[in-house]
C-alpha cells in the first residue's frame, strides 16, 4: 500500500522570508491544490475551554485529535492528524503539524481508522529536522505494511459493548444526515470519536466505508457549513460551546444532525431502524454475520450511506429467506432499489421470494404495483404463472373494494405492466381461462357499482384483441356481455358507456357488436337519456365506420326502434348535420323499401335544429315521402319553418312542396297555421291560372292578418294585378279587401288600389270607370259594416273628391243603379269638405 507524504507546521528555516507556518517537505506529485485542501481541512484550532499556554503534560491528556479521512478535488483520497505542538521554535503557542498521507484511486486497501496511531502518521519533528537547513528534499512515496495496531476488530467490540443502542442510533443518524445532505455533529471524548468513526466504517465494507468522510475534531465547523467547499465532512467531532455550537438547541432544530454523548443532547427527528440495531448487534456480537452482510454489499454493489440501505437490507433479509412484511414506502424503495444494483440473479432471487411470501402481505398500493408487476415479469419469468395469479388478485380485489378513481389508477398500473409484452400477452391468456372468467362474471353478477363494471369493460377491451368483432374472443366476449347486462341495470351509467365506446371507436367491426348489445340490453328510457351523448361519440367517427354501424342498429330487430333516435343524436352533434341526414337517408332508407314507414322524424328535426333550415326542410318536403314523417312536434317544427321563409322565397317553391306540408299539417292538427304557405300556393295558382277572386275555393283561401310587413307586400304585390283585373264585381273587390286586409299594413294595398285608379285614369276608358264604379258600390254597401271597408272609404274618398263632375257623373249613376233601391248619402257624405283631423291621419297611417 503506498501512499504519497505531507508534513505542514511552523518552521524557521523555509525559504519563505515570512517565518512560520508551512509545507516542511512532501511528496513531488502533491499539488499546490492538494497541498492547500489539506492545509485549509486540517488548521487545528486549540480549543477555547483549555488552556492557552498549555505544558507538555497537559497537550498530551487534554487535547483533542483531529483524525481524518477525505477526499481531494483531485479524487485522491488523504489520511490525516493534525496534532497540537504548543509552543513553535520562536517561543510562541499555536504551533500544530498536519501529517498526511495521500493515496492513489484504489491504493488504499484498510479502512482508514486502522492507520490512527500508526507510525507512518508523524505527530512531531526531530530537533535534527526542525534545525535541518532549507529546502529540505522531498519525501520519497511511503509503503505502508503495518496497521491496526491501535484500532483493529477486537479494539471495535471491546469499544461498543454495552455501547449497542447507541451505535444504532449512531448509524441510522448517519443514514438521516445524508439523504438530508447535512453534516452529523458528535460530541465525545477524544478516544471515543476515534473508535465510533472505526465502528461506523467497520459496520460496512470497504468499498463503502471510503465513502464515508470524517474529522474526530474540528475546531471551528463554520468553516465547513459553506456548501461550496470542496473538501466536506460527512461527520465531524466538534466540541460544545466551541464558535457558539450548542448541543442543547441543535438537537431540536431543522438541519442539525448531532449526537452529544457527554451532554446527552441527540437529534429527536431519527427514527432507529432494524438495520441499524442489525448492524449493532453484528459488530458486537456476530463478525461472521457482519462479513456476510458487507459481502452482500459488495456484491450488488451499493456504495452509500442514505436511507437506500434500509431497502438493501430487505432485500438481504429475503434472499436469507427471513420473514419480513412490507408496507407500501419499504416495498416501493426496495425494488427501486434492486432495478439500480445487483445483476439478474440478484433480481431472479428478490423476485422469487416475493411471490413465496406475497399470500402473507395482503394488498399493497397501486404505486407499489406499478412497480412490483414489471419487475416481476422483467426478472422472475420462471415463475410466470404466480405471477399471473398475484396480478389478477390484485385486479379482482382493487376493483371490488375502491372507489371510481382507483379504477381508473388500475387501468394506469396495467399500462405500465403491459410494457413488458411477452408476460403480459402470456397473463391475458391465463386471464380468459375458464377458471378465471367464471369467477369474474360472478364479481359482476353480485356486484351493483357502477366503476367496477366500467373498469372490467375498459380493462376487456383496451387489452383484447377482437379483430373481427366480439365472435373472436369467447370468454372476454361473455365478459362483456355480463358487464352489459349490470350497467344496464345501474342508473346514470350511460356516460359510462359512451367513455367505453371511446376507448374503441378505432374497431369499426367491435365497436358495431358492443353498440348493439348495449342497445339490446338497455330500456328505451336509458337510451333516449343518453341519446346526445351517443349522437356527439358518432360524429367524431369517420363517416364511412358511423355509417355501418347506424346501418347495423337499424336492420337490427332488437335495435331498429332506437335507431333513427340514435340517428338523429348523431346528426345533431355532427359538425355537418345536412350533408349526415342525407348520408343516412340514401344509404339507410332510400334503398330499402320495407322501412317506407319508419318514421324518421326525429332525425328531420335534428336536421332542422343544426343545419340551414330552409334549404334543409324545402328539399324534404320535396324528396322524403309523407309516410316517413307522422311526428307531431316534427311536423310542427317544419311548419314553422316554412312559415318562416320569406313569402319572396317561397312563391318560387314547386307545388309539392305547399301540398305536402299543408297535408302534414292537417294530419296534426295544425291547419290553422299555415296561413303563409296557402299564400304562396295562391300566388302560384294566380300565376298558373285566373281566378275570379269571389270564386276562390276554400283550400286556397288566405288570411293576410298574420303577415309580417315584407311579406304582406310581397303578397300584395303579386296578388293585386291579377286580382283586381280579375274583378268584376262588389263581391269580388270585398273578396280582394277581405283576404289581404291587415290592421297595421292595409294601407299598402289601398294606396296601391288608389295609385292604380290614377294611373288608369289617365288614360279615361270603360276599364277606369268600370273599376271606379265596382270601389263605389262596394263602399255603399260596407261602409260602417266592414272594416276593410271604412280603411279604404278614407283613402278614396280623398281620390274621388278631386274628379271632376264630368268623370263622376257616370260612376255616380252606375253605382246608385247597382244598389238599386238603397237609399244612401254616400257621395254627399264624399263631397264634404275634409277636416284637419282626417288630414293628419292620412298623414301617419302606416303601410
Amino acid at each position: 500500500m503506498i501512499a504519497s507524504q505531507y508534513i505542514y507546521t511552523s518552521w524557521k528555516n523555509g525559504d519563505s522570508t515570512d517565518k512560520g507556518f508551512m509545507v516542511y517537505f512532501k511528496s513531488t506529485d502533491i499539488t499546490e491544490t492538494e497541498s492547500d485542501e489539506i492545509r485549509y481541512s486540517m488548521k487545528y484550532v486549540v480549543p477555547g475551554d483549555l488552556n492557552p499556554m498549555p505544558s507538555a503534560e497537559e497537550i498530551l491528556n487534554d487535547f483533542p485529535f483531529a483524525f481524518s479521512y477525505f477526499r481531494l478535488s483531485s479524487g485522491r483520497e488523504c489520511v490525516a492528524q493534525s496534532t497540537y505542538l504548543g509552543m513553535d521554535y520562536s517561543g510562541r503557542f499555536g504551533n500544530y503539524i498536519i501529517s498526511a498521507l495521500v493515496f492513489d484511486p484504489g491504493e488504499l486497501d484498510v479502512y482508514p481508522a486502522e492507520l490512527f496511531a500508526e507510525d507512518c502518521i508523524r505527530t512531531f519533528l526531530t530537533e535534527e529536522e526542525l534545525n535541518a537547513p532549507s529546502p529540505v528534499p522531498p519525501l520519497p512515496k511511503l509503503e505502508i505494511t503495518d496497521w491496526g495496531n491501535a484500532v483493529n476488530d477486537e479494539q471495535i467490540v471491546m469499544f461498543l459493548s454495552g455501547k449497542e443502542n447507541e451505535f444504532a442510533y449512531l448509524i441510522s443518524a448517519l443514514m438521516y444526515a445524508v439523504d438530508h445532505d447535512e453534516v452529523m455533529f458528535i460530541n465525545d471524548t477524544r478516544e471515543n470519536l476515534v473508535m465510533w468513526f472505526a465502528s461506523l466504517q467497520r459496520v460496512f465494507p470497504l468499498t463503502v466505508a471510503k465513502n464515508l468522510t470524517f474529522s474526530t475534531y474540528i475546531g471551528n465547523y463554520k468553516r465547513f457549513d459553506d456548501r461550496t467547499c470542496l473538501i466536506r465532512f460527512a461527520c465531524c467531532g466538534v466540541r460544545s460551546g466551541e464558535y457558539g455550537y450548542n448541543y442543547a438547541s441543535g438537537a431540536h432544530s431543522a438541519g442539525n444532525v448531532v449526537a452529544d454523548f457527554i451532554g446527552g443532547h441527540f437529534t429527536e427527528s431519527i427514527e432507529v431502524s432494524d438495520l441499524a440495531k442489525m448492524l449493532a448487534n453484528y459488530c458486537s456480537f456476530d463478525p461472521m454475520s457482519l462479513d456476510e452482510w458487507c459481502g452482500y454489499l459488495d456484491r450488488i454493489g451499493y456504495t452509500g450511506f442514505g436511507s437506500e440501505l434500509l431497502a438493501a437490507y430487505d432485500a438481504y433479509r429475503l434472499i436469507r429467506q427471513e420473514q419480513i412484511t412490507p408496507d407500501d414506502r419499504s416495498m416501493q424503495q426496495m425494488l427501486r432499489f434492486c432495478n439500480s444494483y445487483g445483476d439478474d440473479v440478484f433480481r431472479n432471487e428478490v423476485g422469487a421470494q416475493i411471490l413465496e411470501a406475497a399470500d402473507t402481505w395482503g394488498l399493497f398500493s397501486l404505486e407499489t404495483y406499478g412497480l412490483l408487476f414489471p419487475f416481476l415479469y422483467a426478472h422472475t419469468g420462471f415463475m410466470v404463472y404466480s405471477i399471473h395469479e398475484l396480478y389478477e388478485n390484485a385486479l379482482y380485489e382493487y376493483s371490488v373494494r375502491n372507489s371510481e378513481e382507483c379504477c381508473r389508477q388500475i387501468l394506469d398500473l396495467t399500462e405500465t405492466v403491459s410494457a413488458s409484452q411477452d408476460g403480459f400477452r402470456s397473463f391475458l391468456k391465463y386471464l380468459e381461462s375458464d377458471d378465471c372468467t367464471a369467477k369474474i362474471r360472478t364479481l359482476l353478477a353480485e356486484n351493483n357499482k357502477l366503476h367496477v363494471n366500467s373498469f372490467w369493460a375498459q380493462f376487456i377491451l383496451r387489452y383484447y384483441d377482437f379483430p373481427d368483432g366480439m365472435q373472436t374472443v369467447r370468454n372476454a366476449s361473455t365478459i362483456l356481455q355480463t358487464v352489459f347486462s349490470g350497467l344496464a341495470r345501474l342508473d346514470d351509467s350511460t356516460n359510462t358507456v359512451i367513455f367505453i365506446l371511446e376507448g374503441i371507436r378505432n374497431h369499426a367491426d367491435l365497436l358495431t357488436d358492443v353498440i348493439i348489445m348495449f342497445l339490446t340490453k338497455y330500456p328505451e328510457g336509458k337510451l333516449r337519456e343518453g341519446g346526445p351523448a351517443f349522437g356527439k361519440m358518432l360524429s367524431g367517427l369517420p363517416e364511412a365506420i358511423s355509417d355501418r354501424i347506424l346501418s347495423s342498429v337499424l336492420n337490427n330487430l332488437q335495435t331498429s326502434k332506437f335507431a333513427v333516435y340514435l340517428n338523429a343524436m348523431y346528426i345533431q352533434e355532427s359538425a355537418h348535420p345536412e350533408k349526415i341526414f342525407w348520408s343516412i337517408y340514401k344509404s339507410q332508407f332510400a334503398r330499402n323499401s320495407q322501412l317506407d314507414h319508419v318514421d324518421i322524424g326525429d332525425m328531420i328535426s335534428a336536421g332542422i335544429r343544426r343545419g340551414d333550415p330552409d334549404e334543409f326542410v324545402i328539399q324534404v318536403l320535396e324528396t322524403i315521402p309523407a309516410t316517413n314523417i307522422s311526428n307531431q312536434e316534427t311536423i310542427r317544427l317544419m311548419l314553422g319553418t316554412v312559415q318562416a321563409i320569406p313569402l319572396k322565397k317561397l312563391k318560387n317553391q314547386r307545388k309539392i312542396v305547399f301540398t305536402k306540408i299543408l297535408s302534414l299539417a292537417q294530419q296534426a292538427g295544425l291547419g290553422l297555421e299555415c296561413d303563409k304557405v296557402r299564400a304562396a300556393a295562391f300566388l302560384l295558382e294566380l300565376k298558373n291560372n285566373s281566378l275570379k277572386p269571389s270564386m276562390i275555393p276554400p283550400e286556397v283561401s288566405i288570411s293576410a292578418e298574420s303577415f309580417e310587413k315584407k311579406d304582406y307586400q310581397e303578397l300584395v304585390d303579386e296578388a293585386f294585378v291579377n286580382l283586381i283585373l280579375a274583378s268584376v264585381s262588389a263581391d269580388d273587390l270585398r273578396a280582394v279587401c277581405h283576404m289581404l286586409y291587415h290592421s297595421r299594413f292595409f294601407g299598402y294595398f289601398t294606396d296601391m288600389l288608389i295609385d292604380y285608379l290614377k294611373k288608369t285614369g289617365r288614360k279615361g276608358g270603360i276599364e277606369w270607370e268600370k273599376l271606379n264604379v265596382i270601389v263605389c258600390t262596394y263602399l255603399i254597401d260596407g261602409c260602417g259594416r266592414e272594416k276593410e271597408a271604412d280603411e279604404l272609404y278614407k283613402e278614396y274618398s280623398k281620390y274621388f273628391r278631386k274628379l271632376e263632375d264630368i268623370e263622376t257623373g257616370n260612376i255616380k249613376a252606375m253605382s246608385l243603379k247597382n244598389c238599386k233601391n238603397r237609399h244612401t248619402d254616400f257621395f254627399d257624405r264624399i263631397n264634404e269638405k275634409e277636416g284637419l283631423g282626417a288630414k293628419l291621419s292620412s298623414l301617419f297611417k302606416k303601410k
